[in-house]
């Protein structure tokens, strides 16, 4: 009798879940960071719910505004690639929806979505129940896992992960398009055929260089002005070549409204404040910046390393165009000292970018 009122009791205090059967969610790679006494955790949960794309009058048309936005061919929007890639910018974001998560034992709110669908909070949990939830994630860094409350007779399991990233340490942000993807940034219609039109590419050696500075402790983080929409085929980009793992920052745009024509504007108007909050939240630790020089991240990086010297130790750069930029490099660089920044054409030439001494701690 007792186990089956605790049951009924535990039952009853749970929060019913907002995710209806029609409903799906995706919940985005983020990290957290320790407070400054070491005494707790901020956490933060970051997702997406929505109605996946359904036959429509309203869906056709949305279709056809993404394909006439692109510039597309009709019968390149008829392609299966282009329609994977269109349908997230298809479907219904739902707002209003309060989620809840389940991390442990215990279910914590998550956040309550807003028009775009997207919902976030930041959880502040105790550093020994942290401690005692705590995972190896993928690329050998701690993590938590933690799932969507979801309603009782619903089986499926929607989940999402979270790098708990220490106070100090080495961090790499990298960027996207051009960096670590080939985009052809530069000329709109490779572009938009390599976002939309096929199979995603990477940047010879890359990976594998990431890799190393992966096996010696460095944390990733990857941040650029991509659509969110874009975020499935870019995780299992990721993935299939072997990138590291690490927490997510892309630009939320809404076919539905004024943030649409955000698409295709510069990195300048969303990049910096990104990296700002990430620097803020890491005061103690060491970063790398790695961008190319197919928009503006000479510039962005160069001011970043400016207002923050002590924290910013590395700005590497891939020269992704065929034409030589000295005059911009050194602009864009003015007043760093030289051994701070690099421009790359090959990931060969990022042997020894990173001296030693950025890694000896990490591995003490």
């Amino acid at each position: 009798m007792w186990p089956i009122l605790l049951t009924l009791a535990l039952t009853m205090a749970e929060p019913a879940s907002q995710i209806r059967a029609s409903d799906d969610v995706v919940f985005y790679p983020t990290y957290a960071r320790q407070s400054d006494d070491g005494s707790h955790w901020h956490v933060r949960v970051h997702g997406l719910i929505f109605e996946p794309e359904r036959s429509s009058l309203k869906r056709t048309a949305l279709f056809s505004l993404l394909r006439r936005m692109l510039g597309l061919l009709p019968e390149q929007a008829e392609t299966v690639t282009f329609r994977e890639r269109a349908r997230p910018f298809l479907v219904g974001n739902l707002s209003g929806r309060t989620i809840h998560i389940r991390l442990g034992e215990q279910v914590y709110e998550a956040g309550t979505s807003t028009a775009n669908g997207h919902f976030s909070a930041t959880l502040e949990l105790p550093s020994d129940e942290v401690k005692k939830l705590q995972v190896v994630g993928p690329g050998g860094l701690p993590e938590l896992h933690y799932t969507g409350v979801v309603q009782p007779n619903d089986a499926r399991s929607f989940t999402g992960r979270v790098q708990l990233i220490g106070k100090q340490g080495l961090s790499i942000i990298s960027d996207i398009d051009d960096t670590i993807k080939i985009s052809n940034v530069g000329n709109r219609r490779k572009l938009l055929g390599n976002t939309f039109l096929r199979s995603f590419k990477p940047v010879d050696g890359m990976s594998q260089q990431f890799d190393q500075w992966a096996q010696r402790g460095a944390c990733f983080h990857y941040v650029s002005a991509t659509p969110w929409q874009l975020f499935g085929p870019l995780e299992s980009f990721r993935e299939t070549e072997k990138f590291p793992p690490g927490p997510w920052e892309l630009k939320a745009i809404r076919l539905k409204d004024r943030s649409a024509l955000t698409l295709f504007t510069s990195q300048a108007n969303y990049k910096p404040a990104v990296l700002r909050k990430i620097l803020t939240d890491f005061p103690e630790r060491q970063f790398v910046l790695i961008g190319d020089s197919g928009e503006q991240d000479p510039e962005i990086f160069g001011e970043m390393a400016r207002e923050h010297p002590k924290q910013i130790v590395r700005v590497l750069v891939r020269h992704a165009a065929e034409q030589p930029a000295n005059a911009r490099f050194e602009r864009a660089f003015e007043k760093l000292p030289a051994e701070r920044w690099q421009v790359f054409k090959d990931a060969a030439e990022l042997k020894d970018a990173l001296p030693t001494e950025l890694f000896k701690s990490l591995l003490e």
